[in-house]
């Protein structure tokens, strides 16, 4: 996710972006994260899990490379209605390449109220 200092409820065009990225643990001494080119991806699922527990799921056109996907870098921007509850909420998108598909590790974030 992009580094963003306070979100807030109504927030419209904030961008919500996720670096994907995989263990190699070649050496099981030395694991480390390495980019994962995703530029085959043929589609994206953004599941965000509200506050309340209920979900909201997003989808292509609105979740799409931030460049070509060699860059490992995926986006999406909020419209108004999205960020509808404050508190804690959590987020995990699922990328779909013509070898298969994966789901990144949760990300998890606060929305917060107006004044």
């Amino acid at each position: 996710m992009s580094c963003v200092d306070e979100l807030f409820i109504g927030d419209e065009g904030t961008s919500i972006e996720f670096l994907v990225k995989e263990c190699n643990d070649a050496d099981p001494d030395n694991p480390f994260e390495e980019l994962v080119d995703i530029s085959s991806a043929t589609g994206f699922q953004l599941t965000f899990l509200k506050s309340d527990e209920t979900s909201l799921v997003k989808t292509n056109p609105d979740v799409k490379f931030m460049t070509d996907g060699t860059d490992s870098l995926v986006h999406y921007l909020t419209i108004s209605t999205d960020l509808d509850l404050s508190g804690y909420w959590k987020a995990q998108l699922r990328i779909i390449m013509p070898s298969g598909k994966w789901y990144t590790s949760t990300i998890k974030f606060k929305v917060n109220e107006h004044l």
